[in-house]
């Protein structure tokens, strides 16, 4: 079942099931304006910060929607951002390479991508080779293909280890993709430890990277992420990551479709939409959603 847009929750009409817009979505275009009033006027990104721009799938076609959750970042649009990223950003493979590098002129971007889609192989890394980027893929190994032929829309483990090899990085995002909060602290622990585990006994190296599924995240997560020996971990949570953050909860900004093809990528990745953070945590919005806040 395709799942209903915010705009139209509770407005089903019960003499034709037509869907109208709720009265608070009235407000979205003035949403739209305070969006590029401050981003226009946004401080550059700072020395010692860092953008973590984040993606899902990347596909040949557009999206049918391109309302969240649709995945779906066209790839010429995706080509479009690897160029902005080249030439306007110095792009890091890791947050270690930024944490212990010295200060640079350009601001420091990381590309991720989260769940292990095969089309970041096949339409995402050809791209990032081309350009000579780099980036981190979190992967739920419980989805990951044991042979090219197996059937499935994630990665096989010969593909990881291929672009492994090529220099992109590969983190942890659980076995099976659940919301850690939700389940018992064993269970939880036992998710985020066989994720690393099967990274490491793959790929041969640590595993100092993870992302939370949904980026649902609370302070018993938080710390058996850090208790399983992650050094770096990274959130939903949007805004720039700055080196006196807590490192196992990075901020990110996604981009999906409409980003790359109708929004202006500089001001997005200058933080078009991040005011909407701090009133979404206070709402009542998070609670239908099942936002957790970071530390609580």
């Amino acid at each position: 079942m395709t799942p209903v847009p915010p705009r139209f929750a509770g407005r089903l009409d019960p003499s034709g099931g037509v869907l109208r817009p709720a009265p608070w979505w009235r407000l979205a275009p003035v949403g739209r304006l305070l969006d590029w009033i401050l981003a226009l006027t946004a401080a550059p990104q700072q020395r010692g910060q860092l953008r973590v721009p984040y993606f899902h799938s990347v596909g040949t076609d557009l999206p049918a929607s391109f309302t969240y959750p649709a995945p779906q970042v066209w790839a010429p649009a995706f080509e479009r951002f690897a160029r902005v990223a080249r030439h306007e950003y110095e792009v890091v493979a890791d947050p270690s390479e930024w944490h212990d590098a010295p200060p640079s002129a350009r601001p420091r971007l990381w590309i991720t991508f989260d769940d292990g889609y095969r089309d970041n192989y096949e339409l995402a890394f050809p791209v990032l080779r081309r350009h000579a980027l780099s980036a981190t893929l979190f992967v739920t190994t419980g989805w990951l293909r044991d042979s090219d032929h197996a059937p499935g829309v994630c990665l096989s483990w010969r593909e990881v280890r291929e672009m492994a090899a090529a220099g992109i990085r590969f983190g942890a995002h659980t076995v099976s993709h659940p919301s850690l909060p939700e389940l018992s602290e064993r269970e939880a622990e036992a998710e985020i430890r066989e994720s690393k585990r099967a990274l490491e006994d793959r790929l041969g190296v640590p595993c100092a990277l993870f992302a939370y599924p949904f980026g649902h995240v609370d302070r018993r997560v938080r710390d058996l992420v850090a208790k399983a020996g992650f050094q770096w971990a990274v959130t939903t949570c949007e805004g720039v990551a700055s080196l006196d953050g807590d490192p196992l909860l990075m901020p990110r900004t996604y981009l999906a479709a409409s980003d790359l093809l109708y929004t202006d990528l500089r001001l997005k990745l200058r933080g078009l939409h991040e005011w909407r953070g701090p009133l979404w945590r206070t709402s009542r919005l998070r609670r239908a959603v099942h936002w957790r806040d970071p530390v609580r």
